[in-house]
């Protein structure tokens, strides 16, 4: 009887996180001036993990020309020219602001994981560029604190009720950036792209009882999935991350 119980529990809580994955998948950010330009991004593409991209006829033939990479730091200016933030009382601008600088780092260290985890890696992180190196650059321009106190209290609903903790689905932390691509010495513009992501749906969240762990995960998720891009080929698809994890941090 204990073990039915239980296997109609974990169905019962999978359905809810599938639901809730599907109603709170974060939609794409508003496009910033970082990304001005002519270019017309793609919402269509299968291939890449993020809202929107675009990519160069240029560098899709002269790809397999590029063997390096630098990490340009990461960009802030366009953070406060959004509104969305603003309604988390509890946070300051200076908090935000101190916040985004630490992640702007931790996404520089996560890029550098990637690509230190891929053994049969095609590119190489340097400081110094060649002829036959990009850059890339990335700009946090969207970033909301999750609610600590209302993700408590889902917490505590969800130990009472089978279930319960996705009434805290809602309150988690949200992130956007959007990066450019370019060859390292000329400055050519080789591709754009954007993405915006909430924290992952949790039956039980420990991890949002901190406000910005999110983010971190997302990051996470982001430096792993363009390090594939980079060591696959054209045709080839990646995943996004899902929006789900029974995980609880």
């Amino acid at each position: 009887m204990l073990r039915k119980n239980f296997a109609l529990f974990a169905l019962f809580v999978l359905s809810l996180v599938t639901l809730a994955s599907c109603a709170f998948k974060a939609a794409p950010a508003e496009t910033t001036a970082f990304l001005d330009g002519p270019q017309e991004l793609d919402k269509d593409s299968e291939r890449y993990p993020f809202h929107e991209v675009w990519i160069s006829e240029s560098y899709l033939k002269r790809r397999a020309h590029y063997d390096k990479l630098i990490l340009k730091p990461v960009n802030l200016e366009f953070l406060f020219k959004t509104e969305d933030w603003k309604h988390v009382e509890v946070f300051s601008n200076d908090d935000i602001k101190e916040e985004a600088t630490k992640l702007g780092g931790y996404l520089l260290e996560a890029f550098n994981r990637a690509f230190d985890s891929e053994e049969n890696t095609r590119y190489r992180l340097v400081d110094v560029p060649d002829s036959k190196t990009l850059a890339l650059e990335v700009a946090i321009v969207e970033l909301v604190p999750t609610d600590v106190v209302r993700n408590a209290a889902g917490n505590v609903i969800g130990f009472l009720v089978p279930g319960g903790g996705l009434v805290s689905a809602g309150s988690g932390g949200v992130i956007a950036t959007e990066g450019i691509m370019t060859d390292a010495l000329t400055g050519e513009v080789l591709a754009k792209f954007k993405d915006r992501e909430s924290a992952k749906i949790r039956p039980v969240d420990v991890a949002g009882l901190s406000a910005f762990s999110f983010a971190r995960e997302t990051i996470d998720d982001w430096a792993y999935q363009s390090m594939k891009l980079f060591n696959t080929p054209v045709n080839k698809n990646v995943s996004d991350s899902s929006a789900v994890t029974l995980a609880p941090w």
